[in-house]
């Protein structure tokens, strides 16, 4: 089965979700002390991130369109200037910062999502591996910026829900547009506001993921 039409993303959507991980990126690297080329590396990194491993090493399509449309690296700058020129208020007022943050974060999830996850089934790819192009393209550039700033990266530990609500959102993209025969469009937009609310949902009643065991029943480490 084919897809009936292709989602064609609002530019300034697209534009906005790269900017908002971008700014995640630039935050992370003031916090860390990083210099402005350090800040700027990383704010790169985390914003296009999951695009760079969907378009060079999942889809293999040549040069990133990151890299073709300079407006999205103009998108990295101005979120770098905003980190650097707002990292006073930012740190004082965390809480409001951080709640209006993880609600537009939750946008950026949804929408890269389902961006991945149709340019997969357009290169041919089969539903499950599409999706999970689409989970990678949503939570790439947060791996790399968790990896690279040696923490532990968010998508791995006990947290709450999310690439659990970025699974939901590119399946349910698959299964409207794919196997029920909605027009992609459709799809993508209900796809996105189902990740959405399920990562606010998870934000504002504190669902969290748990370990498979008791960390306090394994040997401790032995220090060096």
């Amino acid at each position: 089965m084919e897809l009936i039409s292709q989602f064609i993303l609002p530019y300034w959507l697209n534009l906005l979700a790269l900017f908002l991980m971008a700014l995640t990126g630039a935050i992370a690297a003031i916090e860390e002390g990083y210099d402005i080329i350090g800040v700027t590396a990383l704010a790169l990194i985390a914003g296009t991130g999951g695009s760079l491993i969907r378009d060079g090493l999942i889809l293999q399509q040549g040069v990133p369109m990151f890299f073709r449309d300079p407006s999205f690296l103009y998108a990295v700058v101005l979120a770098v200037l905003i980190g650097i020129v707002f990292r006073s208020y930012i740190f004082k007022n965390k809480r409001p910062f951080n709640i209006s943050f993880l609600l537009f974060d939750a946008l950026g999830l949804g929408i890269f999502g389902v961006v991945g996850t149709q340019m997969a089934l357009f290169a041919g790819l089969a539903s499950a591996p599409a999706v999970l192009t689409g989970i990678i393209n949503a939570t790439g550039g947060g791996l790399l910026r968790d990896v690279l700033t040696a923490r532990e990266p968010l998508i791995f530990k006990p947290s709450q829900y999310y690439a659990a609500t970025s699974l939901a959102g590119c399946t349910v993209f698959v299964a409207l547009a794919l196997w029920l025969g909605q027009s992609a469009a459709t799809a993508a937009f209900i796809a996105i506001f189902l990740t959405f609310s399920l990562r606010a949902l998870t934000m504002w009643f504190d669902w969290k993921t748990k370990p498979l065991i008791d960390i306090t029943l394994l040997p401790k480490k032995k220090q060096e």
